[in-house]
Formats: C-alpha cells, structure tokens, sequence
C-alpha cells in the first residue's frame, strides 16, 4: 500500500550514513527480519486472486487528479510505460509450443528467481527465460520471451558466482525485467519497513522525551539479507508503495543491491549490438535507476570506500549504460525524479483491470533533477584531491585500506572523466546565470585547492611551527588528505582554503563576511596549521585580515591574530563545545567562525555583554558601526589598493570576487550609509584617536566604488592580454 512520505521527493542530496543498530547482532536482526517479512508474503501470496499481479484498487493516500492522469506524465515516461507495458503484455501472455497452456497465470518473481536459484544448484537449469507447462500430459519447457525450445547455456551473464542464461535476445531483456522488479519489491519492502519503525520509534521518543541521537541511530536500520545473497529473492508478493527516503534503508542491504547492480550490468546488451527501447524503459522506471543516483550524491570518498565493492560494481554499471548510444540518455541527461512508485512489476501491467499505472507512479513536482554524471561530480572532485594529496603521504596510503581509497579514487575519476564531456543539456530549464549565480558556480569550482609553497604565505611565528615539525606520525597525513579531500564538496558558501601540496597540514583560509552582519562582503583571512598531535588536538588557527596589527574586527578576533573559540581551546566553553578528538573538522572550525563569530551583533561576544538594555543595545549598535567602517577599509579598499595583498596568494579568486559582487558591495556600502556617519567620515571626529593618527579623512564609499572600478579595469585587461596570448599561440601552431 501506499506510505505517507517523509519528504516530498526522494532524499538524495544528502551524503550517505553509515549506521550500527544498537543492542542486537546483526545476524539475529537479518534472521528475525527474513522470518517476519516471509510470513508476511506467505500471507499476501494466499489472498492472491487470478492474474499476474493484484494491485490496490484505492491507494490510501489517493493522488491528485493531475497527477493521477497519464496525460499528466512527461513524454518520455508516457513512453516509458508503453514500452514497458507491451513488453510485459507479450511476456505474460507466454503459451506452451505445444499444448497451448497458459505458462504464465500464477507469475510470482520471487518464485520464478526461487526456482531458478535452486535448478542452477542442482545443475538442471534450463535458460532464465524457460517455463514448464503445467499440463501433466505436457510438461514442456517454452522460453516465454520467443516462445521457442530454450536453449540452454548458449549466452550465459556471470557475476560474483551467480550466472544467468538466456535462450535469446528478449530472453535477455525478460531476464533484466525480472531482477529489476525483484529489486524495486525488496526496496519498497524495506523502506516501508524503516518508515514504520521511524514513525514508532519517533512517538516513543516524544513520550519519553529521550534525546535525540540523530541519523543512523534508530533501531529501524535493518538488513533484509541473510548470509546467502540470494536469500531475500525468496519472498512473495510485496505490493506496498514505497518512501523513496534511501537514507532510511541501511548500506546492510548494500549486498543485493551489487548483486542486481552487477548481474544487470552483465546483460546488458554489448556496445554494437541495438538495445531495445523497453530496456531503457524499464531501467529508467525502477528504482534501481533513484538508488544509482543517491548513491553517487555521496559526499563522503571515506564512506565509498568502506563500501568499495558496492562503488566497484555500481561504477562498471554506470560506464556500461553509458557506453551504449541507447541507454546513454540514461546516464548523461537529466533525470525524471519519482515522487512516489509502486515499483517496475506494478507499473507493467497494462490497466485492463489489472492495476492503472497511472495510479501507481507520482513524478515530483520539481521536474527534473541532476544527471547520474552530475551526481559523480563532488565524488569526482574529492577523489582527485585525495590521488593530489597523497602524493604528500605516500608512506600513509601503502597500507590495504589506504591503496583500497586509491584505486577507488581512480575509478571514480576514469569513468567520470569518460562520461562528463557528452553531459547532455535535454531536460533542461534556465538560461543566463546573474553574477551572484555565477559566483557561487565560481565558489564551487574553487573552494578548495592544493598549490605548493603555502607555507610561506604563513605569518612567521605559525610558519616556524610548521617548520620545526619534520616527522609526522603515522597515519596522521592520511587523516589530513582524506579530510581535505571530504571538505573539497562540503564547505559552505564563502569559504574558501588554499592547501599546501606538500604539506597538506598547512592552510589558508579566505571568508566572505555572511549578508546582514557588520562584516557583510569582507573579505577575512586566516591562517591555519595542524599539529603534530592532530587529530587529537585542535588546528592552530591565526587571523591575518587586522590591519597590520591595529584592528579588532571582533570580541573573538584579537588585532594580535588571536582567535578566540571553544572548538580551539582558546576560549571557555562546555565540553561538548570543545575539540572532539577524530570527530571535530578543520571544516567545522571555519563553520563556527563563519556563524559563530562573524554575526549580527558581536558585541554580544564581549563577555557579560549579553544583557539587553538600552544601554548595552546602544553600544552594540555603535559597536557594528565601526566594525561596518572597518570591514569597508581593511576587508574591502585593502584587498584592491595593497599590491602585496591584490597580487598575492588569492589574486585570482579576490580579483573574480570583486567584479562579480561590485554592485553587492556598492549596495551594502550605500545601505550602511544611511546610519553610519563614519562610512563618509573615516578618519573624522568619530573615529577612534589610533585610526586618525594613521589614516586620512576619506569617504568610504567614494573610495570603495574608485577601487572597485580599478579591479574592473584590470580584470578587463588580463582577459585581453589572454586572449592575445592565446591568438598567438594559435598562430604559431597554424604556421
């Protein structure tokens, strides 16, 4: 039946968790669970009435006209339907080549792969796509997909010990029908199964008032195999409709999901020969086709990596689909995502009394999301700067795991690589990005990059630590690389680290001042080294953006360089506020400053300034007032008119920042303004006696406007001195 979804669409921008349940082995939980869900299909097989597949004739949560129309599906999965329809049409009206019997009235898949695992251990198989008529006069075997003597053994698709025949070519395409829909059963299954242990365990904890544990803390984590991989294909009838929450279902169930990911991929059809349309049809319907994306968003390399051989397989699947000129579509374009589906089998059936699909499947209102290519892009990202970063830790990654990442890490990046130029535009919506989308496709593009020396650019007390540290301790530039690598698809919007190649333990860090705080547009630097200790000890982080050493940008931000944060241990703070040794991140640090100090009243940082008055409210207002004057002078004018600082390490990206949020800035700029004297006065009566002594009388933001046009220009004039080079270089190549 249908399940109320947790979320409106499938769950899969988030990366994937690894979970343990608590309490209970996961065998007795494997064994418990087979137990529970075969008396359940034992139970749905008895109330099965005549025909292939019983349906629901009301779903519980009925859907909207709509979208309970097949008009209202997109072209292409109304065609998808079709192709898959027809094909299970043909399939299903399958007769004995002699008598004529029906071969295919009490079709169950889990009894069809129930009965074909147990022929091939006993070595009396005949082809996958074989049926025995049940006449007993009869008793002929018939291959349902030509309806011709089978033909044993003559194309055989292996995999991790199992093997699939086929007797021909819609033998193949019977064979890929049936796993898929074993596969979406199973999946539907389980998720219903997680959901509904979510719901209880979720009111138990309100009850209770326990608290809360977080993701991949729930006891509804359960695997659904046991120890034989194809223990599961033994179940009945499941028709529930399913949450396509695939975080819910536990990477337990990783195993069936490579032994269909790896037995499909070996049947699919070889590169030169033509693929029928039901088969991109039925791949693009199951859910095997959502399950393949999510599991590509993962954002954790490390994580893959524990699940290397699902990752393995998964990849091959991916690089076959899109290696064939019919099944790349499936790959490279954009995809259809499934609000909610009662999975491949369901959906085959043509609507003659037999269940409308057009009540079986709802699209997400979104339209269209990523590619399966896209979704590779922040695994293919971390993965080079993980093969970049070990350069600098050979010894660390010679052990299994570390050359297992490795070869992962390669594999992501030979098949991405193959894939990504042929990315396909179709499905797509939009046209020209404004600059602040252009900005943030900037920021992606290079929040985090390995380049070499950065340890000079380090103020020189820090850079003399980094120094003096010549022998690392084991496994301890490992940790670094992987979390580098990890941090290269997570940081945040504007924020942005520079790594050292050699040393990956030394960093640099730009941050852009958040929208609506006194530091709003700034441009902020830090400077970070990681101990010899680390990960056990906090990095040791200094604040570079003061002026020369005269500016307190904030309580927590010392003109000294000083940072002040719990999270380092240079500040005060509960123990769940300090450094968690191998839990805490570099990432988390820059999260905290970002949010934590860099805010909307720092004044409040002050300690016992957190009283709200009148009195207190005027000093933090004058407090954001200088602070808004400061960040114009020293985190914007400065990064223009300084050449050490405009031609220094981040003279690419403050260069690309400036033009692209020239207006921004001028706007912010403007708006303070209105309520701040000292933005048209800096060095006047309002100013402090330090700054007037050093500075002269400006307007602010006739200077910020001045500089910010200057950036122009010269932006201006390296695309054209570029282009120049270029056309040069092409010259000599034509001569």
């Amino acid at each position: 039946m249908f399940k109320k979804f947790i979320t409106d669409k499938l769950n899969i921008a988030e990366g994937v968790g690894s979970s343990s349940t608590q309490g209970t082995p996961p065998e007795d939980l494997d064994f418990k669970l087979a137990l529970q869900l075969q008396e359940e299909e034992d139970a749905e097989a008895a109330a099965l009435s005549t025909g292939p597949v019983k349906v629901p004739s009301k779903p519980p949560i009925p859907l909207s006209k709509a979208s309970s129309h097949k008009s209202s599906y997109p072209k292409e999965i109304q065609e998808d339907l079709k192709d898959v329809q027809d094909f299970a049409r043909d399939v299903m009206g399958a007769r004995c080549r002699k008598c004529d019997a029906k071969l295919m009235a009490d079709f169950s898949v889990s009894e069809w792969l129930a009965r074909w695992q147990t022929t091939v251990k006993c070595n009396k198989a005949f082809s996958f796509s074989a049926a025995k008529c049940e006449v007993k006069s009869c008793g002929a075997m018939t291959c349902v997909a030509c309806a011709k003597e089978p033909r044993k053994g003559k194309r055989i698709a292996e995999f991790d010990g199992e093997t699939v025949d086929w007797c021909c070519s819609d033998g193949r395409l019977f064979a890929i029908w049936v796993l898929l829909s074993k596969y979406d059963k199973t999946e539907l299954k389980v998720q219903a199964r997680s959901l509904e242990k979510s719901s209880t365990t979720s009111l138990r904890n309100v009850k209770n008032k326990s608290k809360g544990t977080g993701y991949g803390k729930h006891e509804n984590y359960l695997a659904f195999q046991t120890g034989d991989p194809y223990s599961d294909f033994y179940g009945g009838h499941s028709r529930g409709h399913g949450t396509h929450n695939f975080k819910q279902v536990d990477d337990k169930t990783d195993n069936l999901t490579r032994k269909i990911l790896g037995l499909v991929s070996a049947l699919l059809p070889p590169r030169d020969r033509e693929a029928y349309s039901a088969l991109a049809a039925m791949t693009e319907l199951s859910l095997l086709h959502d399950r393949t994306a999510y599991l590509l968003r993962n954002d954790s390399l490390q994580d893959a990596t524990k699940r290397e051989r699902l990752y393995h397989t998964l990849l091959d699947f991916v690089e076959t689909l899109g290696g064939h000129h019919d099944t790349e579509f499936l790959v490279i374009d954009k995809r259809y995502v499934k609000k909610q589906s009662a999975g491949l089998m369901a959906l085959s059936v043509d609507g003659k009394g037999k269940g409308d699909p057009s009540q079986l499947l709802e699209m997400s209102e979104d339209g269209t999301a990523s590619s399966l290519v896209s979704c590779m892009e922040n695994l293919a990202i971390q993965s080079r700067m993980l093969l970049q970063g070990s350069q600098a830790a050979e010894r660390d990654f010679k052990s299994s795991s570390g050359q297992a990442t490795l070869k992962l890490a390669g594999r992501i990046i030979e098949v991405y690589d193959n894939l990504a130029p042929r990315k396909s535009r179709k499905r797509k919506d939009g046209g020209k990005d404004d600059k602040a989308t252009e900005w943030a496709h900037y920021h992606k593009r290079n929040a985090i990059n390995m380049e070499e020396n950065i340890i000079n650019y380090l103020n020189r007390p820090l850079q003399d630590q980094a120094r003096y540290l010549i022998h690392s301790p084991k496994e301890r530039m490992k940790w670094l690389v992987t979390e580098t690598a990890e941090m290269s698809t997570s940081l945040p919007p504007n924020i942005l680290v520079k790594v050292d190649s050699v040393r990956p333990d030394v960093m640099k860090c730009l941050m852009v001042g958040p929208d609506d705080t006194p530091y709003a547009g700034g441009l902020f630097e830090f400077d970070i080294f990681c101990p010899a200790e680390y990960p056990m000890v906090p990095p040791m982080v200094e604040f570079r953006t003061t002026g020369g050493g005269i500016v307190d940008f904030n309580p927590n931000l010392y003109a000294s360089g000083k940072v002040c944060l719990s999270l380092l241990g240079t500040w005060a703070g509960t123990p769940e506020m300090q450094w968690q040794p191998r839990r805490s991140t570099i990432m988390s640090v820059l999260i905290s400053i970002q949010a934590m100090i860099l805010n909307e009243k720092p004044w409040e940082n002050e300690p016992g300034a957190e009283v709200c008055d009148r009195s207190s409210q005027k000093h933090s207002d004058r407090y954001n007032c200088r602070r808004q004057a400061l960040t114009i002078r020293f985190a914007m004018i400065d990064w223009i008119m300084r050449q050490d600082m405009r031609g220094g390490l981040w003279r690419d990206i403050v260069g690309k920042y400036f033009e692209l949020n020239h207006e921004k800035l001028v706007a912010t700029a403007m708006k303070w303004r209105q309520s701040n004297n000292e933005i048209e006065n800096w060095g006047g009566e309002t100013t402090s006696m330090t700054m007037r002594g050093l500075y002269r009388t400006q307007n602010l933001l006739e200077e910020l406007q001045r500089q910010l046009g200057r950036n122009s220009r010269y932006m201006q004039e390296q695309r054209a001195a570029s282009s120049k080079m270029e056309g040069l270089s092409l010259g000599e190549d034509d001569g």
